[in-house]
């Protein structure tokens, strides 16, 4: 209970903050870039006209860290878009290739939401890992359900990592969140191997209803 607390307390605080980019940051950077829009109407300069371009890179990439704090945008979403906005996002800027397989089909269909938002969170965290430490060209990310747990597979061609300092790369959150959810959390690693995580949640936490 104090970890799931814990967690939820986070999450609070993370769903402030996307709020108060959005109903401030975000709201000026888009006062300021109509406003320089218009004025370089006239003006037609190609500094002015580079400067709107910057602005609205960098709104573009404020308004996606909003939604990736927001609680409201996870809800909004189901698991499916989620997962392949998380995968446009890393090949867009080029840091590396994802795969993404789910078996059956339907098997992440209906999630609660507050198992879709940890599971969410866990891979944000778990990617953000790869891209600072890994080095990575490729990941292959398998979801199975069986008939008790579902399985979650995340497999990096990266440089690997010491095993015994795997606290210290920022899997502490990882593991209280899996943790409040009841999951079994396997990290297999070697220096120049790549990363191989397990993650196992049982059927009871994921449903509205149980499937068995």
């Amino acid at each position: 209970k104090w970890v799931k607390g814990m967690v939820e307390g986070q999450d609070q605080e993370r769903n402030g903050i996307a709020k108060e980019i959005h109903d401030g940051i975000e709201r000026a950077l888009a006062g300021i870039k109509l406003e320089l829009s218009q004025y370089n109407s006239e003006l037609k300069s190609k500094k002015i006209e580079n400067i709107v371009s910057q602005m609205a890179l960098a709104f573009a990439n404020l308004r996606l860290i909003s939604h990736n704090l927001s609680l409201n945008y996870l809800k909004e979403k189901n698991m499916e878009n989620l997962l392949l906005e998380l995968k446009e996002e890393y090949e867009k800027r080029g840091e590396f290739k994802m795969e993404i397989v789910v078996y059956p089909k339907e098997a992440l269909n209906e999630l609660r939401d507050t198992i879709k938002h940890q599971i969410y969170r866990v891979l944000q965290e778990l990617l953000n890992n790869v891209s600072k430490h890994a080095k990575a060209n490729a990941i292959f990310l398998n979801f199975t359900k069986h008939d008790d747990f579902l399985n979650i597979i995340m497999e990096d061609d990266g440089c690997g990592f010491d095993k015994n300092a795997k606290n210290g790369i920022g899997l502490n959150n990882i593991t209280e969140r899996l943790s409040s959810i009841e999951s079994i959390f396997n990290i297999e690693s070697s220096i120049g191997r790549g990363t191989i995580i397990t993650i196992d949640i049982p059927i009871s936490q994921l449903w509205y209803y149980d499937y068995n």
